[in-house]
């Protein structure tokens, strides 16, 4: 997960939150996403036709190790 970051996931494993970007359009900078949808860990998500559980995403301790 510590990747996620560096290829533009969202994903915030110690405060147990993420997003969902979709709708990519075309702007004079690149593309860009158009609808960002916030979640909390524990949430159902739906991409495109999949809906995934996010009960079982890892979250970080505050000092730093993963939480098993």
């Amino acid at each position: 997960m510590r990747d996620y970051p560096l290829i533009g996931i969202p994903v915030y494993p110690r405060t147990g939150t993420g997003a969902v970007l979709t709708d990519i359009h075309p702007t004079p900078d690149g593309p860009r996403y158009a609808t960002r949808k916030d979640f909390v860990y524990g949430e159902d998500v739906t991409i495109g036709d999949w809906t995934i559980s996010t009960e079982g995403l890892p979250r970080y301790e505050e000092g730093g190790g993963e939480r098993r």
